[in-house]
């Protein structure tokens, strides 16, 4: 399966440091309308294709491909209408293992939760991280799809991990 060197933003999930949460393969399976993975500390399980429907890249359209991405720190699928949705190991499992999609208005409450907290306003936030105000509001209020590199720099100016932006 070929390997994309450039650096993935995961729509779902988080990269994590620890070399078990690393893909080993992911093959799509259209017929049964999933992604069969397996980790490489040997754990295989499957992914529902509807679970990436909560992407703001979602199209409907027929998943392609897939193909391992960021050194097999996620996963990236292809659908026909050329759009393409990537995910890492832990959005993966709870997938697989029916926990759902991450819920990005959650997320969303977090970021404002932590702002508010640490008593910043938007513009605050915006001039230490050189995300624009209005995406910020957009992520506030869950309207928007946040990328990796995006709850990392939220994360840093928070200075919390980018993962209890997303598991709270």
């Amino acid at each position: 399966m070929p390997q994309h060197k450039q650096p993935a933003h995961y729509v779902h999930g988080l990269q994590r440091k620890d070399s078990s949460e690393r893909f080993d393969y992911a093959q799509l399976v259209k017929e049964r309308n999933l992604i069969v993975c397996k980790l490489d500390d040997g754990q295989p399980f499957e992914v529902p294709i509807g679970t990436l429907k909560s992407a703001e890249e979602w199209d409907g359209s027929e998943a392609e491909c897939t193909d391992l991405i960021d050194g097999g720190y996620g996963v990236m699928v292809r659908f026909k209408s050329g759009a393409h949705i990537d995910f890492a190991a832990d959005f993966a499992l709870r997938a697989a293992h029916g926990d759902g999609a991450v819920d990005f208005g959650e997320i969303g409450q977090r970021i404002k939760g932590w702002r508010e907290k640490k008593g910043m306003t938007l513009a605050q936030v915006a001039k230490v991280t050189k995300i624009a105000e209005s995406n910020l509001s957009r992520l506030e209020h869950g309207r928007v799809t946040p990328m990796i590199p995006t709850l990392q720099k939220l994360a840093k100016a928070f200075g919390i991990s980018p993962g209890e932006l997303i598991r709270g």
